[in-house]
């Protein structure tokens, strides 16, 4: 019985992974794993109790004769049942473990569908024989549940961190690169992400007024930003009347004729801030969209939403001929990076290998520069110098009320 359950365990585990030509053979095992798992191991547990008991009782007496009687009587016959039931205990447990989990289980392991095949007839066989019993046990806990008006919560049978764990795992038996465990960890985290995460915030983002534009400005403008979209309002920015398109205009307008900035805009997809990044994915499919204007909970622009924006959430930061002089970290000769302060808080974590979640945790702040303004309690000064973990952080630079640019050291020494 221990052999035949200890090898069905490990084969309901290494059995869900086989082919679909196996899987009448899975679900076989899996179902029966379920409704007799309580059943066998009751019935083990006391079947071990009774043999042990029998086993000692008649065991014990000889083997403690055996072993005092060459010793001498007269030294050891007052402790002979007690080293004789303590020696057949050992005995029993060591083959028990052995012969009934430990061996079972790695044979199943090795050899996972002959090991399915073999238990599969016995496993009927018990379900059947066990069936009145289970069904039994079964009523017996629903009422028990009910009179306490507790209802049967199943817990998830694989959680987010079992499968960040098995990816782990998997790259260092070499079955993943380093690059697609990165890519997964980072796709499992996407739930958690709003779009206010990944966006290109308000303060960013190059707009038009759509009834005062010198069209000279405009292209000058569109020529040095590396956007493909941009925002078109009317009188102020919260009141968004479009995206100006850059490649309808590069396909489109002729150098010599006037051009009029409604005849390149498109309608904008709206989506509130609060949404989850795989949420904001799902609308860009259903409505085959590139972009969208991000909408804070006040009815106004909060950002500009790419997908770009969200792939990079997913891959990294992607190289871009705009960038090439102009990047979020720069690397100085000291070791020390110069970062923007507009970068985002996930992505900051990543290239420092911090966490921030307990400081950010149940705050809406999305940028390193409103952690350090969070931390802080007021609105940071060039010169400012500040201990997060094990980096020294740096304010070197300020654009009015916003830090633009800060200086990040490690302070672990390698």
């Amino acid at each position: 019985m221990a052999r035949v359950r200890g090898a069905e365990e490990v084969v309901v585990v290494a059995v869900e992974e086989l082919p679909g030509v196996y899987k009448p053979l899975a679900d076989l095992v899996h179902e029966r794993h379920r409704v007799l798992a309580l059943f066998l191991r009751g019935f083990q547990d006391f079947a071990g109790v009774l043999i042990g008991a029998l086993g000692g009782s008649s065991l014990s007496d000889k083997v403690g004769v055996m072993i005092t009687e060459p010793i001498g009587v007269n030294l050891l016959a007052d402790y002979s049942d007690a080293i004789g039931l303590s020696v057949v205990v050992i005995v029993s447990t060591y083959l028990s473990l052995i012969l009934g989990e430990l061996v079972p289980k790695r044979m199943a392991l090795a050899h996972p569908e002959k090991t399915a095949a073999r238990v599969a007839p016995a496993v009927r066989l018990l379900s059947f024989v066990s069936t009145p019993g289970v069904k039994f046990l079964a009523f017996s806990t629903e009422l028990v549940l009910k009179l306490f008006r507790l209802q049967n919560v199943s817990s998830p049978q694989v959680t987010e961190e079992e499968v960040k764990l098995m990816v782990e795992q998997g790259t260092e038996a070499g079955v993943f690169d380093a690059g697609e465990e990165t890519i997964i960890k980072r796709s499992l985290k996407l739930g958690s992400l709003n779009v206010a995460d990944v966006m290109t915030p308000r303060t960013k983002v190059v707009s038009f007024d759509i009834h005062h534009y010198d069209p000279e400005v405009v292209l000058a403008k569109m020529r040095s930003t590396r956007h493909t979209y941009f925002p078109v309002y009317n009188e102020r920015l919260d009141n968004i009347v479009g995206l100006l398109s850059a490649k309808l205009m590069l396909y489109g307008m002729k150098s010599s004729t006037p051009w009029d900035m409604r005849d390149y805009m498109i309608a904008p997809l709206l989506i509130p801030e609060s949404v989850s990044v795989v949420g904001a994915l799902e609308s860009f499919k259903e409505k085959s969209a590139h972009v969208a204007i991000v909408i804070d909970e006040y009815g106004g622009m909060a950002g500009i939403l790419t997908i770009i924006d969200m792939m990079q959430a997913i891959v990294g930061s992607l190289p871009h001929e705009a960038d090439q002089s102009s990047t979020r970290f720069v690397q100085r000769e000291d070791g020390s990076l110069l970062v923007d302060g507009m970068t985002s808080i996930h992505e900051f974590e990543e290239v420092f290998a911090v966490d921030f979640e307990p400081m950010t945790e149940g705050e809406d702040i999305q940028t390193i520069a409103g952690l350090l303004m969070h931390q802080m309690g007021r609105i940071p000064r060039e010169g400012d110098v500040l201990q997060l973990e094990d980096l020294r952080i740096e304010v070197v630079d300020m654009d009015g009320r916003r830090v633009d640019k800060i200086l990040v050291q490690s302070l672990v020494t390698s």
